[in-house]
């Protein structure tokens, strides 16, 4: 889940976390996806992968294979 560390991205991750989903959780922002983690129910099934949307086609395949989710990319602007 991209730009999960504030606003819409942050509510649909706590949300989703309590529903008990495995969640990977981005944006460039590592210690506000941390601190997301750490509010997150269950955070030790939470992943944060710290990167740039920008960069998603140079890192695709890595992301396909992590924990065999399947991907769903959303992008928030502000």
């Amino acid at each position: 889940m991209t730009g999960a560390y504030k606003a819409i991205g942050k509510a649909l991750a706590l949300k989703l976390s309590k529903q008990n989903y495995k969640l990977v959780v981005s944006s460039r922002r590592e210690q506000a996806l941390l601190d997301v983690k750490n509010e997150c129910s269950h955070p030790e099934n939470r992943e944060v992968l710290p990167f740039d949307l920008a960069e998603y086609f140079k890192i695709k395949g890595n992301l396909k294979t992590l924990m065999g989710l399947k991907l769903i990319c959303f992008r928030f602007t502000e």
